[in-house]
């Protein structure tokens, strides 16, 4: 007879520190993570953790949730409830400078630096602020 797997509930998924982690479902060969609404793992991951930031998602809210993966007498599970992620100020590649650039004015031209970098004759120090 032929079971579809359970999802991991609500109370068995938590995020620390950037990393996704949950139960183990009973049946299950390995799981999908999906962010919102769309699957974002290639293979099926065997362990029962995994290290969003391995995703590079921009800043902002994401949810996230889990499809447990079954063969032979079992087939996958419907999607988890969600869980929120939330990035800040970072994201995919590059963002760091785009978040930390400072604008400043001498004159008539413009340089661009990058924090901690001192400048003579300043005449307008601006932070560029992350989308």
């Amino acid at each position: 007879m032929i079971q579809q797997l359970t999802a991991p509930t609500e109370d068995s998924k938590s995020i620390s520190h950037d990393s996704l982690s949950w139960t183990a479902v009973t049946g299950a060969t390995g799981y999908h993570i999906y962010v919102n609404g769309t699957r974002r793992t290639t293979y099926p991951i065997v362990d029962t953790h995994f290290d969003l930031r391995n995703l590079n998602l921009p800043a902002g809210n994401h949810n996230i949730q889990i499809r447990a993966v079954g063969t032979g007498n079992h087939t996958d599970s419907v999607l988890s409830q969600s869980i929120t992620f939330q990035v800040e100020g970072r994201g995919g590649h590059g963002s760091w400078f785009a978040d930390n650039i400072i604008y400043i004015g001498i004159g008539v031209g413009a340089i661009v630096l990058l924090g901690g970098i001192v400048a003579t004759s300043i005449i307008v120090v601006k932070r560029r602020k992350s989308n």
